[in-house]
């Protein structure tokens, strides 16, 4: 079975599992699975929202009419979110082209391209840096093991799962009125 058939299918129990876990000060963002003597082992990597809430505010401008600007404190009212930590969350999205700004009376933020060309992956990557499950597949990072590293086969396809399970949802994917269906891979038996 595939890692991503797994990571799917366990989708609900972790969903049941997150709400407990996010009231004790964790914010978790993947279930990871390692296969340990034919044991599925869950993994939780730890990521900070700061992308889950781009991408909440991403989602908020998409479904709003895309001829008009949602000023800042709309958009933090709507999102539950400060509107000091929005705003920088805007500034990282404006700076990269996501969204257009302009400022003053009448001002606000919009999507700057259609919603469909905007993938889940392009702007978790952007706001949380990166979304490697090792330090050490990091942009920029040199690993001193990585020759003899019996594991890192293991890190680099997980790390190419979770950018293509990113890459496959659209923004308009997510604003769809019905609940997007995960995207499941066909995988040899």
């Amino acid at each position: 079975m595939h890692p991503v058939d797994v990571i799917l299918m366990l989708e609900e129990e972790f969903r049941a599992f997150q709400p407990g876990f996010a009231q004790n000060g964790f914010h978790v963002r993947f279930v990871v699975i390692a296969f340990k003597e034919n044991k599925a082992v869950r993994l939780f990597i730890q990521r900070i929202q700061c992308g889950r809430y781009a991408l909440r505010v991403m989602l908020e401008l998409a479904q709003s009419d895309s001829a008009v600007y949602m000023p800042l404190p709309l958009i933090a009212e709507k999102q539950g979110i400060s509107e000091k930590y929005l705003e920088s969350i805007l500034a990282v999205l404006s700076k990269a082209k996501l969204l257009d700004a302009v400022r003053g009376k009448g001002g606000g933020y919009r999507l700057s391209k259609p919603a469909k060309e905007y993938t889940a992956f392009e702007v978790l990557s952007l706001t949380e840096g990166t979304l490697a499950p090792v330090t050490c597949l990091e942009r920029g990072q040199q690993c001193e093991n990585a020759v003899n590293c019996r594991t890192l086969p293991l890190w680099q396809g997980l790390d190419q799962v979770i950018a293509a399970y990113l890459c496959s949802y659209t923004l308009a994917d997510l604003t769809r009125e019905e609940k997007p269906q995960p995207k499941r891979r066909r995988t040899k038996t």
